[in-house]
C-alpha cells in the first residue's frame, strides 16, 4: 500500500472519532467468561450434580450448553478483530481518513468519492464510499479493496446515523464548493 506511493500522506485537520476500546474489550470479557459457564453448566448436566433446591439441568439444558461453548469461542474472534483492527477516524473537509498508531492507512479524498451510504443500524453497520477510481494516486487504500471501502461503525461507539450524517456531511460540502 504505502510502499506503493510515491509519498506519505499526513494526517488532516477534523473530526476524529476514536475506537470504543472500553466497549470492545468489555465485549471480549464477556464472551470469555461465556466459556467456562457453559462449560460449567455441561459439567453439571453430564455428572447430574444437584443445584441448590435439589433440581438437576433437564437436556435441553445440557444440549445448550455445549452448543454454547464453540458459540462463545467463535464470538471471542469478532471483539479480537475489531480490536486487532481498530484505527482511529478522521473526517476532514476534504478527505477520510483511517489512522493507526499516528500513521495513516488509509485516505480517500472526497473528489474520489462517487457517493456515500450506510447499510445496517444502531451502532452495528457500515458507512460506504463508492470510489471513482481505486487506483487514483491520492487514495490510499488496502490492495483488496474494489470500487467500495466500508468503515465498521461498532468499532467506534456511535450510532450508525450520526457516523453516516458526518461524513455525508463533509462530503456535501466539499462537493458544493467544488462547483
Amino acid at each position: 500500500m504505502a510502499q506503493d506511493r510515491p509519498h506519505e500522506f499526513s494526517q488532516a485537520d477534523g473530526e476524529i472519532l476514536r475506537p470504543a476500546l472500553g466497549k470492545l474489550w468489555g465485549m471480549l470479557i464477556v464472551f470469555l467468561l461465556m466459556i467456562p459457564a457453559a462449560a460449567l453448566m455441561a459439567y453439571c448436566w453430564w455428572f447430574q450434580v444437584e443445584l441448590p433446591g435439589g433440581k438437576t439441568l433437564s437436556n435441553k439444558a445440557g444440549i445448550v450448553s455445549l452448543l454454547a461453548i464453540p458459540l462463545a469461542l467463535l464470538l471471542v474472534l469478532v471483539p479480537v478483530a475489531l480490536i486487532a483492527s481498530a484505527k482511529q477516524l478522521v473526517i476532514a473537509a476534504n478527505c477520510v481518513q483511517l489512522l493507526s498508531r499516528g500513521r495513516v492507512v488509509v485516505h480517500i479524498p472526497y473528489e474520489n468519492v462517487a457517493e456515500t451510504y450506510a447499510k445496517g443500524q444502531g451502532s452495528a453497520g457500515v458507512v460506504g464510499l463508492r470510489l471513482r477510481n481505486r487506483d487514483d494516486p491520492a487514495t490510499l487504500v488496502p490492495s483488496w479493496t474494489r470500487d467500495r471501502y466500508e468503515i465498521q461503525v461498532l468499532t467506534y461507539g456511535k450510532p450508525l446515523e450520526s457516523v453516516h450524517k458526518a461524513v455525508s456531511q463533509r462530503f456535501s460540502k466539499f462537493s458544493t464548493s467544488r462547483r
